[in-house]
């Protein structure tokens, strides 16, 4: 590789870098603050004098999920930007691919396909598919979103005794 290229590839993965530390970091926050949320949700159900406080909390968690799940979704599109400069340069590498699968050390390229390969095999129990971190993330925001509007239903439906 030339310097300029070596320049850019160092860009590139020092950008990946940033925005996959974020992406955990912020999933990491995301899961610690619904996880309160959620608790003192369904704890302020259990009193009646408190019970109607449920719904603010559970429309709080709703945008929290929101608000997360769209943070989440622009990060993964800046990981994926790094990605594809990245695999650009291990394509620039003279080491072959065996059986059309990537070389070892070609880690971004490799990944795709073994990614590809594992989301191309269905099986109609779901905990035998193959989940991306994207999808994974996505049921957590749906779940706690899910418990914030049932949290927030409860609290306004509930007779107060």
């Amino acid at each position: 590789m030339t310097e300029s290229e070596n320049t850019l590839n160092q860009q590139a993965w020092n950008y990946y870098q940033v925005h996959a530390e974020q992406r955990l970091i912020a999933a990491n926050f995301y899961i610690s603050i619904a996880s309160v949320l959620a608790g003192a949700l369904f704890a302020v159900l259990q009193n009646t004098q408190t019970m109607r406080v449920g719904a603010l909390l559970g429309v709080l968690l709703i945008v929290l999920s929101y608000v997360f799940w769209k943070w989440d979704r622009r990060t993964s599109d800046l990981i994926k930007i790094a990605e594809e400069a990245l695999k650009y340069f291990e394509g620039l590498s003279d080491l072959k691919s065996t059986n059309d699968e990537p070389h070892v050390t070609r880690v971004f390229q490799r990944e795709a396909y073994l990614t590809d390969r594992q989301r191309k095999k269905h099986s109609i129990f779901f905990w035998r598919n193959y989940y991306t971190y994207r999808t994974c993330l996505n049921l957590i925001f749906f779940s706690f979103a899910f418990a914030g509007a049932l949290g927030a239903i409860l609290a306004l439906t509930l007779p107060i005794p």
